[in-house]
């Protein structure tokens, strides 16, 4: 009868699983990174006088549709690298598309409270950086015209030429994050311990013969999802201190 070593099967398993999981390297990219964390659009007069077609609305003395919206947002370097001028080939731009046209926007620094924003055509705000270092961030909010049918907020066009510098990453506000452990931690140890009982036979009487070696199977596929679950979890908590980073960072936090 041939023998086998479930010892080194079990290992071997683990081996393969770890080899999975840890064996696809992500790609380095640039060390500037930039991203733009937005808050729900709000609709100002829409819902107001939608139905009073006698009201017109007046923006500086000019006369605008009823379609008015509300833009906030953070643009955050989130990068490794700080951002100078001098690596500001073309500035960042951001762009509406057609049927939108801008009002106001503001961006300015908790820092200095200067106000960085730009409109330069009724679609187009140029943001300017100047130097712009990790962790720091621009609050950004705009008032935009809605023509007709038009969605209360179109897809922004985020564009730049900054050296070292990917493309803009377009993320909303992130909530506070809950802990992994709360949610998979009593699942993990009720399979780790249905695991370890099938793989070291911890029965009474002992496990033997055919019943021991599909033990010895089950139990190491449980421990093989459960090192799995493991790696989620993992993965969950250097997100969410991403996550907590980024909101402190904005001061959405208190504590």
């Amino acid at each position: 009868m041939l023998a086998i070593d479930w010892w080194s099967l079990a290992i071997g398993v683990i081996g393969v699983v770890a080899t999975i999981v840890f064996g696809i390297v992500k790609k380095r990219g640039y060390p500037g990174r930039l991203t733009y964390f937005y808050e729900p659009a709000i609709r100002l007069l829409d819902d107001v006088t939608g139905n009073l077609p006698q009201i017109a609305v007046r923006y500086k003395d000019e006369p605008v549709r009823k379609n008015l919206t509300l833009l906030r947002a953070f643009l955050v370097n989130t990068g490794s690298k700080d951002i100078t001028k001098e690596m500001v080939e073309k500035p960042l731009t951001i762009e509406l598309a057609d049927g939108y046209r801008w009002l106001e926007a503001s961006a300015k620094s908790p820092l200095d409270g200067e106000d960085r924003a730009k409109i330069t055509d009724p679609k187009t705000v140029v943001l300017s950086l100047g130097l712009f270092r990790c962790n720091e961030f621009l609050r950004y909010e705009a008032l935009i015209e809605v023509s007709e049918g038009k969605r209360p907020a179109g897809k922004l066009g985020i564009f730049h030429r900054i050296a070292d510098t990917g493309a803009v990453d377009y993320e909303s506000v992130p909530e506070k994050p809950k802990s992994p452990w709360k949610e998979y931690g009593f699942f993990l140890v009720l399979m780790m311990y249905f695991g370890s009982t099938f793989l070291f036979n911890f029965h009474d009487p002992p496990w033997t013969g055919t019943v021991r070696t599909v033990g010895i199977v089950v139990g190491i596929v449980v421990f093989s999802f459960c090192f799995l679950v493991t790696c989620l979890v993992v993965s969950l908590l250097r997100y969410n201190r991403k996550i907590r980073r980024i909101r402190r960072i904005l001061n959405l936090d208190s504590d």
